[in-house]
């Protein structure tokens, strides 16, 4: 869970066990790499782009124990990026 600084959770059995799993990140508007740190931790890459390109959509589905990967390009023009993956047992 993602909070803005004037949000409060307040100290339910909820909120303790987001603070414990890690599961709570308070988002702060003077340090926006530290959201970008936190994603990164709870939710790390499955590839990335170079160049980066901000018109394409991923959906990423697991079923049945295959990992499906779903591009859109959300672009008038065609993509030109190259795919990286950090995990050589995903697509890159």
């Amino acid at each position: 869970m993602i909070l803005e600084p004037e949000f409060e959770i307040g100290d339910s059995a909820i909120a303790q066990k987001l603070r414990q799993s890690g599961r709570l990140f308070v988002y702060r508007p003077d340090n926006p790499a530290g959201l970008t740190a936190y994603l990164d931790r709870v939710a790390p890459q499955s590839f990335r782009l170079d160049p980066p390109c901000p018109g394409l959509r991923v959906r990423h589905v697991q079923k049945n124990g295959m990992e499906i990967y779903m591009l859109f390009n959300e672009q008038s023009t065609p993509l030109k990026q190259l795919f990286l993956s950090p995990n050589p047992a995903r697509p890159g």
